[in-house]
């Protein structure tokens, strides 16, 4: 009884760390301004951060698919897609999410949850 206790234990604590872990840009995200200007709807972008790692684009009207990875640490996220990185800095209010970079800035807005 007492070591089905301790490995209860022991798995509610790695399940809150996972949990606790995961990416704070974690979600699906749509870009919606580049350098303070709109960006019409036929070209935008679909991003989806995992919660782990994994990062994918796609621009929703043709098969065009990117995959990748990211890295966030403190307030810069590095993405890193077909063998190049590009780091930014990052930061989310309510449902925006905004990179800075030497090329500019991206506004993305998180895209509504289908349920």
């Amino acid at each position: 009884m007492k070591n089905c206790v301790r490995s209860s234990c022991i798995l509610l604590l790695i399940a809150a760390c996972l949990t606790g872990c995961a990416s704070p840009v974690a979600g699906t995200w749509r870009n919606v301004k580049q350098n303070g200007q709109p960006i019409p709807a036929s070209r935008r972008l679909t991003t989806t951060f995992g919660s782990f790692g994994g990062v994918t684009m796609s621009d929703g009207r043709t098969s065009t698919r990117s995959e990748g990875s990211y890295a966030v640490r403190n307030d810069l996220i590095t993405l890193t897609a077909d063998g190049h990185s590009q780091t930014y800095r990052y930061r989310i209010a309510g449902d925006e999410l905004r990179f800075d970079g030497a090329g500019g800035s991206v506004v993305f807005r998180r895209a509504a949850s289908r349920r």
